[in-house]
């Protein structure tokens, strides 16, 4: 069964809550490896094998708890709570990026993308607009979060089931399109997370009864399949251009369907095993601002390391690099958090990534 050892409450998915903040705390180290080029330049397919499933999972993990319905209320906290830290990071990084850049040759194109990848998450502005595309993350899951809360509301138009079909519909028709970066696809496309996260978490809750070796068994068998078919079709897949163009075989789609549920149901199943995930719950716990801020960290870590290569083995750079930008984007969101004013307005309302009290409280009640 998978239970937690410790006597804390089971929260979801037959975790417990620190055990819950232990996933996300993997999927966040995950993420900040996946976006150290110094190790996927050194390690053939790493880059491939983690983008297949390590964001996505997160966009799993908001399907474990309940939702409250649509409301002008509800659309309020959803928007302060998402929207505020991604234009807060996202400026900062613009304006950085601006002056390193030395954009002033170009100022109304950069703020032309700069405007529109803020007012549309569209990855491809954002790159161009701040040096970084992950910033698209949030308006993708604000989207989805109302969605899921609207059509909570009308479950006879069998939601899940439209979004699927629109989200293929637009993995057709849209990857080809030359002006495909002033696009708002990606915080749509996102809908393709939709049916793999009811699955994953469905599944979950039906074998939450079972021997947690044939929940890790059935992951590790999806997981492995699912990137055997993303290394067939060749092609790195990155949900934040999830489209035709990224795909060269129907295996590739189907690589995209196992990798991301497989990856979140053997992890899961891992986890549960552990007495005590403090370290990584504490990763977990941070894991918003870890994210919002580890690729900032790393590029100023980068140009140092660089000049430095030389005399330093290319893996013992990218270790120690990565173990940098962890450590420093974990104290910049402890520090952060510790003061009122700083946690309200990059955390607004003490917002604890997608397990927000109101969830907890719904589901306990």
């Amino acid at each position: 069964m998978m239970t937690a050892r410790r006597d804390d409450k089971v929260v979801a998915l037959g975790l417990t809550s620190i055990q819950l903040d232990a996933l996300k705390g993997v999927f966040i180290l995950l993420i900040v490896l996946g976006h150290n080029t110094l190790f996927s330049s050194q390690i053939p397919g790493l880059f491939k094998a983690l983008y297949a499933f390590h964001v996505h999972a997160f966009f799993i993990l908001a399907f474990a708890f309940p939702t409250k319905p649509i409301s002008l209320a509800f659309l309020r906290d959803r928007c302060t709570r998402y929207l505020i830290p991604y234009v807060c990071w996202t400026l900062l990084a613009a304006v950085i990026f601006f002056i390193i850049e030395k954009r002033m040759a170009d100022p109304l194109g950069w703020f032309t993308h700069l405007l529109f990848g803020l007012s549309f998450g569209t990855a491809g502005m954002l790159n161009h607009a701040c040096g970084f595309q992950l910033y698209w993350f949030l308006p993708a899951l604000l989207t989805l979060t109302i969605f899921r809360a609207a059509l909570k509301e009308q479950p006879q138009l069998k939601g899940a089931w439209i979004l699927l079909c629109i989200a293929v519909l637009m993995f057709v028709g849209w990857g080809g399109q030359p002006l495909a970066k002033y696009q708002v696809g990606n915080i749509l496309l996102v809908m393709a997370i939709w049916p793999i996260a009811v699955g994953t978490v469905d599944l979950m809750n039906a074998t939450s009864t079972a021997p947690r070796w044939l929940i890790m068994l059935i992951g590790a068998l999806a997981l492995l399949i699912g990137q055997t078919a993303i290394f067939i079709d060749d092609q790195a897949v990155n949900i934040a251009h999830l489209a035709l163009h990224t795909v060269n075989h129907p295996i590739g789609f189907i690589g995209q369907i196992l990798c991301p549920a497989g990856a979140f149901m053997l992890i899961a199943g891992l986890l549960s095993y552990l007495r005590n995930p403090a370290i990584l719950a504490t990763f977990g716990r941070h894991s918003l601002l870890i994210y919002l801020s580890h690729s900032l960290i790393y590029q100023a870590y980068l140009r140092i390391v660089l000049k430095l290569q030389p005399e330093l083995d290319r893996l013992l750079s990218a270790s120690l690099t990565y173990l940098l930008v962890i450590t420093s984007a974990t104290a910049l969101s402890m520090l952060i958090t510790r003061f009122r004013f700083t946690r309200s307005l990059m955390t607004p309302r003490d917002w604890d990534d997608f397990r927000s009290a109101f969830a907890i409280r719904d589901q306990s009640s």
